[in-house]
């Protein structure tokens, strides 16, 4: 099913007798998209049949781009997707509501049910030409200075345990080097169930503008009415998107008020922003030369750690930089304390401030040491679920946006810190819900594999634009909305019988 909008593969299946025809899975979809959107207008809003009630829901929103990579393609597609991601625990797993159902008198039919209007209709919103006033948070909780600074290399547990693993003449089967497995094996494993996670329709107006965003914050406000009463709207966005909704907040307080709404700035581009921050103080050091010379990478491949293209590589290589780093500084402490008087040495706190005020390139690379603690002590945050040093993390990676004149981080970063440290005054609710790690999605019960919601948010979008999926589909919005609205349905039906746990009445014939 994966594969429905292959027509040539499905039509060559069933050719041999191993499926049934294209024309036959249409129907179905069709038939499964129209009693999807009867449950739509009896539910009086657009709110996925697979969802649960009862249970804390987050939502994310972004652009959705597909862009035909061929010169003689003729459409494209850009416009607004957002999802919808739930967070049950063992104790409250939520209220299944009921399946959908098929009604035998709509079977058969070729044409589309409409979405409810009131979820297609994008209506016109212009923000006042004067600026709107930020409204004022007293009592922000602010982390004392000192528990802010960050600890040395030396005194760092996953630099130190490396060093000494390395060290070793042979190594055994539970020694670990890398800050992943170092990280995994310190937490405990994911006990509560799976983040599961819905993509809404799509909209075909761009992402990029007032009404949508303002429309996006609706329609999440309405699901999270629906599924779980009374609990505070929490919308996910990007950089460009989470300024638009905060001068929204701001220009509408009292419909969408921050006391109304959290609005919160996905991990995942702040982690990209945060790399972007590292390649630009090591752009021009040599670390790329070093890179290559070391046989890490190619040169091509050293080149984009710097504008961060490939998100997983950086981390990696900026993980390598951190050990390689502390390795040094360790190496040349040595060497001055065999070469100082024994009476005059210097802690290493205290020598480390000495080379900095004497030698520049000493205070650099230490620098850079430092930032690279940062970095990693925040994508660390989110995979463990910490909130605490989440915004302890954001805290000092703030400063480092306006000294690198990474001025659009540093204005929001600055707004997301301050609604992070208002919260448990502004919403305690959701506060308890983030301190208890529900500000990341789990897609498994792996210890440290936590993942920021607006890139489980992009995974959903790469699932529409993958191949046998949507793609082809964006020049033809009557097969793209077909797909969008029964393919999660098709999905479940498909995921029960692959489970052995077939429920025969889960779609059935209504007489």
């Amino acid at each position: 099913m994966q594969k429905q909008e292959s027509r040539g593969i499905i039509d060559s299946l069933h050719d041999f007798g191993l499926c049934i025809s294209y024309d036959r899975t249409i129907a179905i979809s069709t038939d499964v998209a129209n009693a999807v959107c009867t449950r739509f207008e009896m539910d009086g809003l657009v709110c996925p049949p697979q969802a649960v009630s009862g249970v804390f829901t987050t939502a994310a929103v972004d652009n959705i781009d597909h862009n035909p990579s061929s010169t003689t393609s003729q459409g494209s597609f850009h416009g607004t997707a957002i999802s919808l991601l739930q967070h049950p625990t063992n104790e409250n797993r939520g209220r299944e509501r009921p399946a959908i159902t098929i009604d035998e008198n709509l079977t058969g039919r070729h044409s589309l049910s409409p979405l409810p209007v009131e979820y297609t209709m994008v209506n016109a919103v212009v923000l006042p030409k004067r600026d709107p006033l930020v409204p004022t948070i007293a009592g922000i909780e602010q982390t004392p200075s000192d528990a802010m600074q960050m600890e040395r290399s030396v005194e760092n547990s996953w630099l130190s345990e490396m060093k000494q693993t390395i060290a070793k003449s042979e190594f055994e089967n539970n020694d670990v080097v890398s800050w992943t497995a170092y990280n995994s094996a310190k937490h405990e494993v994911y006990s509560d169930p799976v983040t599961p996670s819905f993509l809404l329709p799509l909209f075909p107006e761009v992402a990029h503008s007032v009404a949508m965003i303002y429309h996006a914050m609706n329609v999440v406000k309405a699901v999270v009415d629906y599924l779980n009463p009374g609990q505070v709207p929490i919308l996910v966005a990007d950089q460009p998107l989470f300024f638009l909704a905060k001068k929204i907040q701001w220009n509408f307080p009292t419909t969408h008020g921050e006391d109304k709404f959290v609005v919160f700035l996905g991990g995942m581009h702040i982690e990209l922003a945060a790399f972007r921050l590292l390649g630009d103080w090591l752009d021009g050091s040599g670390w790329t030369t070093a890179i290559i010379n070391s046989g890490v990478a190619s040169g091509g491949t050293a080149d984009s750690f710097i504008k961060v293209t490939h998100l997983a590589k950086t981390k990696h290589v900026h993980q390598l930089t951190a050990a390689a780093l502390s390795i040094l500084l360790e190496q040349a402490y040595k060497l001055y304390t065999v070469s100082a008087p024994p009476n005059d040495v210097l802690d290493i706190h205290v020598w480390c401030d000495k080379m900095s005020n004497e030698q520049p390139q000493f205070k650099y690379w230490t620098t850079v040491l430092e930032l690279e603690l940062t970095v990693l002590k925040l994508v660390g945050a989110m995979r463990a679920g910490d909130f605490s040093e989440y915004v302890q993390s954001l805290r000092q990676l703030v400063p480092w946006c306006f000294a690198l004149d990474h001025i659009n981080y540093a204005r929001s970063l600055s707004l997301h810190l301050r609604d992070m440290n208002s919260l448990v005054q502004q919403h305690p609710t959701v506060y308890q819900h983030f301190c208890a790690g529900r500000f990341v999605a789990h897609k498994t019960n792996r210890p440290f594999s936590g993942m920021a919601l607006d890139q489980a948010h992009e995974q959903l979008n790469a699932l529409v634009k993958g191949d046998g999926r949507a793609v082809g589909l964006t020049e033809d919005p009557s097969a793209l909305r077909r797909w969008m609205v029964a393919g999660p349905e098709i999905s479940r039906i498909i995921q029960e019988f692959e489970c052995n746990n077939v429920q025969p009445m889960t779609v059935h014939h209504e007489h």
